[in-house]
């Protein structure tokens, strides 16, 4: 989406220094992707650590919702 929109500012003939700072932005956002996928992983892997140790806690309320994050992490995930 945001490689298009460079794109079609290059070809209206936008600012080359909008055009620039779009391109600035758009390489950010790429290399942002793998990042976040990383630390999500490890924060799923560390999560599902820790539910593992209190499972003794899994009539609770707080374990539940912790679960729900869990799984929507997951969900996010694939």
């Amino acid at each position: 989406m945001l490689e298009k929109k460079v794109e079609k500012m290059a070809a209206d003939g936008k600012d080359e220094y909008d055009i620039r700072k779009q391109k600035e932005v758009l390489e950010e956002s790429q290399k942002m992707v793998p990042d976040t996928q990383r630390r999500l992983k490890k924060g799923l892997e560390d999560l599902e650590s820790y539910m593992k140790e209190v499972e003794d806690l899994k009539d609770t309320e707080k374990y539940n919702e912790a679960m729900e994050v869990y799984d929507a992490g997951v969900k996010a995930k694939e």
